[in-house]
């Protein structure tokens, strides 16, 4: 594993160095560490699965040329926050139906859905500060019920995690979980656009070793 993306928030849960002399030496040592993976049908992911406004705002930067000539300079972290609010202007939240292992949830005015196997985020939003990465479970984050100026307070809180302890916010744990929108939404995983659907997601303990 060496980082070279936007937010390299998979290497940054690891606590691999972000600078790739450090992180290429570290692979020469031979240390490694056994990860789950979030698995999606037939897709893997590492860090986040996220719906919704999470998805619109991982669509447009992913389209953004501002990404790119951010990248250069080292601050692609701030692509995400550029693109939130571009996106913010025009998105509209929704409802949703979950089913977390047995349990069933529905949500009115949802801004977003987080499946996590990792804290952290779009260039280090601790979205789900509790996740833990080798612990054979999901952790999940729903934003309800915001208008759009407490929806960017929340933001701010999240960078340090302490957004959890929002009335606004829902937090559920579990090995899988299924998702249902009342209309279609944007989905990402790892920051790249996958699906606009329902999806259906379980954890695969201990699947992946990372050098």
């Amino acid at each position: 594993m060496i980082p070279a993306g936007s937010g390299n928030d998979f290497a940054r849960s690891l606590g691999i160095p972000l600078h790739y002399k450090k992180a290429l030496l570290r692979i020469f040592d031979q240390r490694y560490k056994r990860v789950d993976l979030l698995q999606l049908e037939k897709r893997y992911c590492l860090t986040v699965t996220g719906f919704g406004f999470d998805g619109e705002v991982a669509q447009a930067t992913n389209k953004a040329n501002y990404k790119r000539w951010l990248n250069q300079f080292g601050l692609g972290s701030l692509s995400y926050v550029f693109s939130m609010l571009n996106v913010l202007r025009s998105y509209r939240p929704t409802s949703i139906k979950l089913r977390v292992d047995k349990e069933e949830l529905s949500f009115s005015d949802v801004w977003l859905v987080a499946v996590a196997n990792s804290p952290n985020y779009a260039g280090g939003v601790r979205i789900c500060p509790q996740a833990v990465q080798d612990d054979g479970e999901l952790n999940i984050c729903i934003v309800h019920g915001l208008s759009k100026w407490r929806l960017l307070l929340l933001f701010v809180r999240a960078y340090r995690g302490t957004h959890i302890n929002h009335r606004s916010v829902h937090l559920a744990k579990g090995k899988e979980v299924f998702i249902q929108t009342s209309e279609p939404v944007s989905v990402h995983s790892d920051g790249e656009t996958i699906l606009d659907r329902p999806v259906h997601l379980e954890i695969k303990k201990g699947a992946l070793k990372v050098v």
